[in-house]
């Protein structure tokens, strides 16, 4: 088997999201990029897609992008630089491509969007080695460690008091064990932001009761600092973990905040191949490491990634539920990997005729083979632009 193409498709469709939904970010610093609660979202969205095709009629077709932007850059990548790499080869060799692209990319892409596209391309080629050999990935991968993936409910942005307690209510009937918020207040909002933060924290606790593991998400967008003081309002309730306080190339600072509060720290939804993660692990820098399969280098680099934390005690928990991530899980311990995030009202389903969703809290992978998720082609032909 070759490959015979790598293709970027892009459309532009009407935005299902119905609310533009705030959360505390590191542009906040400068006022004129900062979001006003409950904005309307624009009337039109995009997305990106990567299509990697071989001469046997196996092809993969994949979203770009992820829970986030980007996406479009991604498949311009992939389907520009990264292609004349891949053309003519066998999609079973992962390990040579994946380090062909990263060598031939070494001026312009250790991090950031190329990594972003390799990711994508990666995930194609697992897609295919699936199909072709009509198996799940995860059954490639090592097999099933378990019968069902544990999930929890990841939205909660800083919405009116009886809204946020709402929302967090109803994951506890859905069946969901776990639940991650967002922050809203960062070191330009002062002492009245902390409150505003704790207010937060406290509308969910008290919500959901103790029972129920409760995390929040920073972004990326506080400094040391504020970190350490604002976690340290916040160690009564408890939180499973503070998730990217600090700019994820602050590994010091990481290092230095583990060392003064007592709640677990995660990161890395922003980090990038398994030489950006052995920083976080060996350092010590964090208890969970995140990352995100479409963005950080995919599968071939991320279950090296798991290897390193096993070895160091740490977790692997990625970002979003794309189905990279899913098969990946699946196929690790599950004192490695113990659990999924899954993005509950975010829009990035739209073209999947068959969502893998979680029920009452968990997700039963399907045993489809390759990834197991199959996009609508005809969907996005109606939307396709130039």
């Amino acid at each position: 088997m070759k490959i015979t193409d790598v293709k970027a498709l892009r459309v532009v469709y009407p935005n299902p999201s119905r609310v533009s939904y705030p959360m505390v970010r590191p542009l906040d610093i400068y006022p004129r990029f900062r979001r006003t609660p409950g904005g309307p979202p624009p009337a039109m969205a995009s997305a990106a897609f990567v299509k990697v095709e071989t001469d046997e009629g196996i092809n993969s077709l994949v979203r770009a992008g992820g829970a986030s932007i980007g996406g479009e850059l991604q498949a311009h990548i992939a389907a520009n630089y990264l292609k004349p790499i891949l053309l003519g080869e066998d999609p079973f060799n992962v390990e040579m491509l994946w380090d062909q692209m990263f060598k031939a990319s070494f001026s312009y892409g250790r991090k950031g969007a190329v990594i972003m596209a390799m990711s994508i391309i990666d995930s194609a080629l697992w897609d295919i080695i699936g199909k072709a050999k009509k198996e799940p990935v995860y059954r490639l991968l090592g097999g099933r460690t378990r019968d069902r993936i544990r999930c929890y409910a990841s939205h909660l942005h800083p919405l009116p008091a009886e809204e946020l307690a709402a929302e967090a209510r109803g994951y506890v009937e859905e069946g969901y064990t776990a639940m991650k918020m967002r922050f809203i207040a960062g070191p330009a909002d002062g002492l009245p932001g902390m409150d505003r933060n704790f207010e937060l924290v406290k509308v969910v606790r008290d919500a959901i009761g103790y029972e129920i593991e409760l995390m929040a998400d920073c972004w990326t967008s506080w400094s040391l600092p504020y970190a350490i003081k604002m976690i340290r309002r916040l160690e009564r309730f408890e939180l499973s973990w503070i998730e990217e306080p600090l700019p994820p190339d602050d590994i010091e600072g990481y290092v230095r905040l583990r060392r003064l509060v007592e709640t677990p720290i995660s990161a890395g939804e922003h980090e990038y191949t398994l030489l950006g993660f052995k920083e976080l692990i060996t350092r010590g820098a964090v208890d969970i490491v995140q990352p995100d399969l479409t963005w950080c280098g995919g599968i071939t680099e991320i279950r090296k990634v798991c290897a390193l934390a096993e070895a160091f005690d740490v977790q692997v928990i990625p970002h979003a539920s794309a189905p990279p991530s899913l098969h990946l899980i699946m196929s690790q311990k599950p004192s490695v990997c113990p659990m999924a995030e899954y993005l509950t009202k975010y829009a990035i389903h739209e073209f999947e005729k068959n969502p893998i969703r979680p029920k009452g809290g968990y997700i039963e992978l399907p045993d489809n083979p390759g990834l197991g998720v199959e996009l609508d082609e005809e969907l996005i032909k109606r939307y396709i632009v130039a």
